[in-house]
């Protein structure tokens, strides 16, 4: 049961850039669920786009209709009972992954198309995130900026292993360069986090059309500005990234904790990358997925958020 105790304010923008004439970027809100979702979408043509659009409206259906049942299926290879509301997070991308791999299979027009995908979730005074790509997480906690989720790009892996150093990311080819992300390979490693959250806490979720054109401190730098308006600051944020690069898309949501009730114990701090899935949860996966989809109701809801989200993606 996701807490409804916690009153916060969500807001969001997406713009194409300068370079670009479609955003492959989406996004969803879901103010009931207290959920944010992004996506950055990649492949030829239109499939880039339709990829993140595909993405972010079967996470956000199946974060609202998939049962406990279903979900202990979906994840029955790392289940953990006490951590449920993760594990609705890891069953969410898993079918989100599937959609997208399977469209991609059956329609040459989006062979090769996928999408990063990061989701937050506001539960139990807890902020749960579930990563695939180079979309970041920020937090903002008195005074402080710390970025919460790790970029699944070869060049992040050559900083782990030490073999490039952090300033040197600018100058490297190949920064661009994902090694994870929804409906490329048939299974798909995710990055999950659960992370108690404080009143006065501020979330940063954007895609890296905002990280590759400005610096973390420039990002700090403009938060803290706007900090009492925060349309002003995803404004402020496009803006300068568009007039330093401009070269990507540009998602950019932020969610403000205004407070959490006295009651709220949080999930405890959780982080782990959850394997490739197995052949059987891809069977059932699929077997879910066929349901769902002959469901007139949910084609028609699905249906009505690939619109909305065209509509949300800026300038085409």
């Amino acid at each position: 049961m996701f807490e409804v105790n916690v009153k916060m304010k969500v807001v969001a923008a997406s713009d194409p850039g300068n370079n670009r004439v479609c955003n492959e970027d989406s996004y969803v809100i879901d103010v009931e669920k207290n959920l944010v979702v992004v996506g950055d979408g990649m492949g030829g043509h239109n499939a880039g786009r339709h990829a993140s659009q595909v993405a972010v409206a079967m996470f956000q259906q199946c974060f609202n209709d998939l049962d406990a049942d279903l979900i202990k299926q979906i994840t029955q290879d790392v289940y953990e009972k006490k951590m449920f509301p993760v594990m609705r997070l890891i069953a969410c991308i898993r079918l989100a992954h599937r959609k997208v791999y399977n469209e991609s299979l059956a329609n040459r027009d989006f062979h090769g198309m996928g999408t990063t995908l990061t989701a937050v979730a506001v539960s139990n005074g807890s902020a749960l995130i579930g990563h695939v790509g180079d979309g970041r997480v920020y937090r903002f906690r008195r005074g402080k900026m710390e970025q919460l989720t790790d970029d699944h790009t070869y060049v992040n892996e050559l900083i782990v292993d030490k073999d490039i150093m952090p300033q040197d990311v600018k100058k490297f080819q190949d920064r661009n360069v994902i090694t994870r992300a929804l409906g490329v390979d048939l299974g798909v490693k995710i990055d999950i986090r659960s992370e108690p959250l404080q009143a006065g806490d501020l979330l940063l979720i954007c895609t890296d059309g905002l990280t590759h054109a400005l610096t973390e401190a420039e990002i700090d730098r403009i938060v803290k500005y706007n900090r009492n308006n925060f349309d002003h600051a995803i404004k402020h944020l496009i803006d300068d990234a568009n007039m330093k690069d401009g070269s990507d898309n540009i998602t950019v949501a932020l969610i403000h904790v205004q407070q959490l009730a006295h009651s709220l114990s949080g999930l405890p701090f959780y982080k782990q990358t959850i394997k490739f899935q197995g052949e059987a949860i891809i069977a059932i996966e699929n077997k879910i997925l066929k349901r769902m989809i002959k469901s007139e109701p949910f084609y028609q809801k699905l249906r009505c958020n690939f619109l909305n989200l065209f509509n949300k993606s800026g300038k085409n």
